[in-house]
């Protein structure tokens, strides 16, 4: 507490943000008596690292119904990514217009979401709110204020995170997005979100027409490719018997081969 007041009066923070920082920092050590535990998980090897994590997210894996699919291994990778934060009372957590980011999943606690002032709907323990990233071509921006009410613990998950793992463990994608049930969807409808190219959304959405702006992150089986320019690619006149190998076209004009490609062409 001594080196949090030093930083404050160095700085010179004003109220009520110098209270702010008093009172989370005093939440924070309750919860987790002055441990810090990225700096204790960065000492222990990555697979005991996965064990610990298991264990210290153990109710949100086992009783939270989007997960009930998972594989273990799987859920090793789930455990890994997830993220506690806590939060004072009266602390917003998100504003109105953000970029969702994250989903959250309630560990203790009260929160509010506000619109215009008024508050919609107060979620508590085991609730989610934010997105699901599954369902969407883009990033959505927020449609409200999510404000602690009381001392909150949350989960929470980075959405590129969890897509990596989807992209991972593909048998765990469907059981997911149908058991994943949202309490409040902070997605503004109205608001253009954020576009991304995430390449599991981009495996997934693959069309038979192509630009050719997306030939760097397409993999050919038994096509035989012409190189024309550093930018663009067509099929040669058909031959008599064509090889079944991996034809690869990467970023690099050069990498295209038969055979292995280098680790970088993979999505």
């Amino acid at each position: 507490m001594l080196r949090v007041r030093e930083f404050i009066r160095f700085h010179q923070i004003p109220n009520p943000l110098r209270q702010r920082l008093e009172e989370y920092f005093q939440h924070a050590w309750t919860y987790t008596n002055g441990i810090d535990m990225n700096s204790v998980l960065k000492g222990f090897p990555e697979c005991l690292q996965a064990d610990i994590c298991l264990h210290l997210n153990r109710k949100l894996l086992q009783n939270c119904p989007a997960f009930a699919g998972a594989s273990p291994g799987c859920l090793r990778a789930l455990s890994l990514k997830f993220k506690t934060t806590h939060a004072p009372p009266g602390d917003v957590l998100v504003h109105k217009g953000d970029v969702l980011t994250s989903l959250f999943f309630i560990a203790r606690g009260s929160i509010e979401i506000q619109r215009e002032n008024t508050t919609v709907v107060i979620l508590g323990k085991d609730d989610i709110f934010g997105e699901n990233p599954c369902i969407y071509p883009n990033i959505g921006k927020s449609n409200a204020n999510v404000r602690a009410l009381t001392y909150c613990d949350l989960h929470k998950i980075h959405r590129d995170d969890l897509l990596d793992i989807l992209h991972l463990y593909p048998e765990f994608f469907d059981s997911f997005v149908n058991n994943l049930e949202i309490t409040y969807v902070m997605r503004d409808e109205y608001t253009s979100g954020v576009d991304v190219k995430h390449k599991y959304l981009r495996v997934k959405s693959m069309d038979k027409e192509r630009s050719t702006s997306d030939m760097n992150s397409i993999r050919i089986v038994g096509m035989p490719y012409q190189k024309m320019n550093s930018k663009a690619y067509v099929r040669d006149a058909p031959m008599k018997e064509t090889p079944d190998v991996n034809i690869y076209v990467g970023k690099d004009s050069n990498n295209y081969k038969y055979g292995q490609a280098p680790k970088s062409d993979y999505f």
